[in-house]
């Protein structure tokens, strides 16, 4: 049976990256949230973002496209 650690061992990456992305690209410690829940907040819009922002990536979304076939 392979131990849980040995396992693993290589999905922090994902992490760290994810956790880099939220914090220095979106500026959540420079923002200086004074709560743990404004942290978290703004820690989850950046998460929401960058998920639609990957979906918007994989389906070749535009919305911009979108308003000039409304008008």
């Amino acid at each position: 049976m392979i131990k849980f650690h040995q396992r693993f061992k290589y999905d922090s990456r994902t992490v760290e990256r994810t956790n880099k992305r939220l914090f220095v690209n979106y500026s959540i410690e420079d923002a200086r949230p004074r709560s743990n829940m404004m942290k978290f907040a703004m820690a989850t819009f950046a998460a929401v973002n960058i998920h639609l922002d990957a979906w918007g990536k994989h389906t070749n979304f535009s919305f911009v496209d979108t308003f000039i076939e409304a008008t």
